[in-house]
């Protein structure tokens, strides 16, 4: 969605860095046509179940506060199912590339769920934890991969 916004210069409304003006304002009605619009783009994104939960809201800004809020959670359910999908995919009657696909798309996901943090110092980090953390990540991913192998390629 962020992306969609932003190809049309937009996202500045659901972040917050164009704020509604007051009604006297001269560019209240261009800011409303635009809210109206960016509103209307969300509200048709969003599953039928859950657009009377947004619509309620007047501006872009506390809908995508509604859908930051209720959809960023970590869902650790859906991070477990993940690793045992990772850790039980294995090759089979699948070409290589089209195993090395679904893999890559679990760890994708998985990413996504779970990204490693960047470093907060602020000064350049001196420790290098996070690279060694992001480089045992791609081990663990290059030995997962090599795992579900069949033996004809191991």
């Amino acid at each position: 969605m962020a992306m969609a916004f932003r190809s049309k210069a937009k996202f500045n409304f659901v972040n917050g860095k164009i704020q509604k003006p007051q009604e006297d304002d001269l560019t209240f009605p261009d800011w409303d046509r635009c809210n109206i619009t960016v509103s209307c783009w969300l509200m048709n994104s969003v599953s039928l179940s859950i657009r009377p939960s947004i619509s309620r809201f007047n501006t872009t800004l506390e809908m995508w506060k509604d859908l930051q809020d209720r959809f960023s959670k970590t869902d650790f359910s859906r991070i477990s199912d993940i690793q045992e999908e990772i850790y039980l995919l294995k090759q089979g009657d699948l070409n290589i590339s089209d195993y090395y696909t679904k893999i890559r798309t679990l760890w994708d996901e998985f990413d996504d769920l779970r990204p490693i943090p960047e470093c907060q110092c602020a000064i350049k980090c001196q420790c290098k934890a996070l690279k060694v953390i992001a480089e045992y990540y791609e081990s663990d991913k290059i030995i997962r991969f090599l795992k579900g192998l069949n033996p004809a390629y191991a």
